[in-house]
């Protein structure tokens, strides 16, 4: 009981805290760690081990962590793409129309004369390169490690 116990807390305060690999490992390192116990103590004295529960535990612990650690990461990558989508909207994406005054390879032509409707165009860019700049601010604090 008190191996079960033991090797329950390690997993449960450890394992979150490494990568998929790390994880893999460690859960692979405490299993042989138990099998491993269970034999010298079978060589030496003659005890044996209950085993099963403590196999069993590690399993579904190790199962649980990679679960969990999975969900996390998609609905992080989802709230990404979500982000994304916004800046798309916003008219960061390659798919944007050219302004009104670009020629065909970026180059801007000069005009003096502007309309009411290339007024609001400007004004138009105006705020949406300040949603650009929000937004991205927006991703650096919810991304920041």
């Amino acid at each position: 009981m008190t191996l079960l116990l033991l090797i329950g807390l390690v997993m449960v305060f450890w394992l979150p805290s490494l990568s998929p690999m790390q994880t893999t490992l460690a859960a692979a390192a405490l299993l042989l760690l138990v099998i491993a116990t269970d034999l010298w103590l079978w060589q030496t004295a003659y005890l044996a081990l209950p085993m099963a529960s403590v196999m069993v535990l590690a399993i579904v612990l190790y199962g649980l962590d990679m679960a969990v650690g999975y969900f996390l990461e998609s609905s992080a990558k989802r709230r990404l793409a979500t982000l994304f989508g916004q800046l798309r909207a916003a008219g960061t994406g390659p798919g944007d129309e050219p302004q009104p005054g670009t020629l065909r390879h970026g180059r801007t032509q000069r005009r003096t004369d502007r309309t009411v409707s290339q007024t609001f165009a400007v004004s138009r860019r105006c705020r949406r390169d300040c949603r650009r700049r929000r937004l991205a601010r927006l991703m650096m604090n919810t991304f920041r490690p």
